[in-house]
């Protein structure tokens, strides 16, 4: 049994601030009272790695400062550092007493509240082996942190998920929440959290014996560790890259890195991760058959991990401190510790454990009898020795028979499981392919139309612009000549209809393909467009756009949004007021179109055949972007158009 590293990152709430009126006496008295809680709180978050019981002291302390001060807030995350405590210490019963007193002031409209109580509780169940109400608990902390928001606390959620599952037996349900916590952290969160998300995917990967893939999470993890400077990172992926190792077949390689973790983390007072790296240390050593240094190192880790608490690792050193003692000849003590292992285990999980077991049961109750043996005669000892023989070598073949039946059994259901993933992945792959030809389609549609408008605009402005100009012109010298015979103006009202059918030329042509666009950028063409909403339609237009550099089509397609927005205001809102703001981050391109007008049904406008809501939803799907609209009071439409 391989023990597995894992990280967890405290993260405390502020307090709520209290209303405090300066000539209060008590002013002075909690002032002192927050700085003492907020000092052991340091010191609890020292202590929760390297001495549990001292890290529980100090959080009781907060708990009883907290009910001085009356700040249910303080007191709530004082009662979650206490029950961690007393989880990490195996004291199950004390912690879910805790447990209850933090629901007994929970603040259901504190989302992050009910985030640290259903994940507080939830490790509490995890550690007793109740993972069926773990898992439901941090599916309930993962939905608190959907409801408020808390991206920083969602990939915890999804980590803990990913964590039951795996000890649950569904290293694949394990996997796709741990790939989820990476897709999330990766988009969202900053380099500690992405740290987090690769090294906990490479230790699903190692549960499946994709030992390649998680050697390169766990490189990516290192290098993320290498830039933050973080100890407790850069001892944790030490750790699993010797573990890895070792479970690779290679303790050679294992061996360097096991010891400088151990060392390492020693110095650091990080007691759990240094006795993790002792254990694994001991494994590797007794598969290189060094049995003595291994029983030297795993001595010292059995003893302090009983003593502090810490069962579940106790329990993975018990079997390879047994397998030192037996090599070293202390086939006893080493019996009284498999005995005990499969008191606590359900079931040995390996033929090599098995086999172990029964041949140290056959040491143990040989050298019993021996003992027995000596006062009988050597006839009736030499036939005893053949029965158990006969037995033990009996029960060792229904032992191994046994093994193959249910390894094969569940090599099967493995097989099966896989065969179905890959089945769910190649879907994806062809929806994912439709989806890019339905895109691809969209866009040559658009460019099309784009291309079609240029070219439009461009023959009205030099071919019939152009001629309408040299046909004025012509009236206008035939007006002059008229005017010297004649006081009629017909020539002159031809001459109107002709300038007026040049300014329309114009109008179609700008509406087409703006100058402004082409020339000077989308934000003088949007500038140009709200001067023409006033001008035109007295309808009060607000701009507020930085000037941003954009790729051709993206402008134009932007354009084209916010003009098919003023013109269904102008047609339909009976509006007042045009708002239109573009914002500009790192990642992304903020768009917020709005106006002060009726309204309107937005199911009704979706089911109808009008064209004007599904040009904007295409031109803004074609950007890969999000629309979100509101019509209720005046119509608002914001847009994100991400940045690549």
């Amino acid at each position: 049994m391989v023990v597995v590293a894992t990280i967890s990152i405290v993260i405390l709430a502020p307090a709520q601030n209290r209303v405090l009126d300066i000539d209060d006496p008590s002013l002075e008295a909690d002032s002192l009272l927050l700085e003492i809680i907020d000092a052991c709180t340091t010191k609890w978050q020292q202590l929760i790695r390297s001495d549990i019981d001292s890290s529980l002291i100090y959080a009781n302390k907060t708990v009883e400062l907290s009910r001085a001060l009356g700040n249910d807030s303080l007191l709530f995350h004082s009662l979650r550092r206490a029950a961690s405590s007393l989880t990490q210490k195996g004291s199950f019963r004390e912690a879910r007493e805790v447990c209850d007193k933090m629901l007994s002031i929970l603040d259901t409209g504190d989302l992050y509240q009910v985030f640290r109580y259903h994940q507080t509780l939830g490790l509490v169940d995890f550690y007793e082996g109740k993972y069926e109400a773990s898992l439901q608990n941090h599916f309930k902390a993962l939905e608190a942190t959907k409801q408020g928001n808390l991206q920083n606390d969602i990939p915890a959620a999804l980590a803990e998920i990913s964590r039951v599952f795996d000890e649950m037996g569904q290293p694949l349900k394990a996997l796709d929440y741990a790939k989820q916590d990476l897709n999330f952290t990766m988009k969202h969160g900053g380099d500690r959290s992405k740290f987090i998300a690769q090294y906990n995917l490479a230790n699903r990967y190692v549960e499946l014996d994709s030992f390649e893939v998680a050697l390169v999470l766990y490189n990516r993890a290192d290098s993320i560790a290498q830039q933050l400077t973080v100890p407790v990172f850069l001892d944790a992926v030490m750790l699993s890259k010797g573990r890895l190792f070792y479970q690779m077949g290679k303790p050679q390689d294992a061996i360097p890195l096991l010891e400088n973790a151990s060392a390492r983390m020693k110095l650091t007072g990080n007691r759990r991760g240094y006795l993790t790296a002792l254990i694994n240390l001991g494994q590797a050593l007794n598969d290189l058959r060094q049995y003595e240094r291994s029983a030297e190192l795993l001595q010292e880790a059995y003893s302090s991990l009983t003593q502090d608490g810490f069962q579940h690792l106790a329990q993975s050193c018990r079997e390879a401190y047994a397998e030192a003692l037996y090599h070293t000849g202390k086939g006893e003590n080493a019996y009284q510790l498999l005995n005990e292992y499969r008191i606590i285990q359900d079931s040995i999980k390996s033929e090599a454990t098995s086999r172990t077991i029964n041949d140290l049961e056959i040491q143990y109750q040989t050298a019993e009898k021996e003992k027995q043996l000596l006062e009988q005669k050597i006839a009736l000892a030499q036939k005893t020795k053949q029965r158990n023989l006969l037995m033990s070598l009996t029960g060792l073949l229904i032992l191994i028979a046994l093994f193959i039946y249910f390894y094969q059994k569940e090599k099967i259901r493995q097989n099966k499981e896989l065969a179905q993933k890959e089945n769910e992945i190649q879907n994806q792959k062809i929806d994912q392919l439709e989806n890019e030809k339905k895109i691809l389609a969209m866009a040559s549609m658009i460019e099309g139309q784009e291309n079609e408008r240029t070219r439009i605009a461009k023959d009205l402005h030099d071919g019939l612009g152009v001629l309408l100009s040299s046909v004025r012109r012509q009236v206008q010298n035939i007006h002059k000549e008229i005017e010297k015979l004649t006081e009629l103006d017909i020539i002159g009202d031809t001459e109107k209809l002709i300038n007026t059918a040049c300014e329309e030329v114009r109008r179609i042509s700008h509406d087409m393909m703006p100058d402004a666009l082409m020339n000077l950028g989308l934000a003088e063409a949007i500038k140009d467009l709200a001067y023409q909403i006033e001008f035109d339609h007295g309808i009060k237009t607000h701009v507020i756009i930085p000037e941003i550099e954009l790729r051709e089509i993206t402008s134009i397609n932007i354009y084209r949004i916010i003009q098919e927005f003023c013109n269904n205001t102008i047609k339909y809102a009976n509006a007042s007021n045009i708002y239109l703001r573009l914002i500009k981050t790192p990642s992304a391109l903020k768009i917020n179109l709005a106006d002060d007008g009726v309204g309107f049904d937005l199911t009704e406008a979706k089911s109808k055949s009008g064209v004007g809501i599904k040009s904007i939803q295409s031109r803004v799907k074609y950007l890969n972007g999000f629309l979100d609209i509101e019509a209720t009071n005046g119509t608002s439409y914001d847009i994100v158009i991400p940045l690549q």
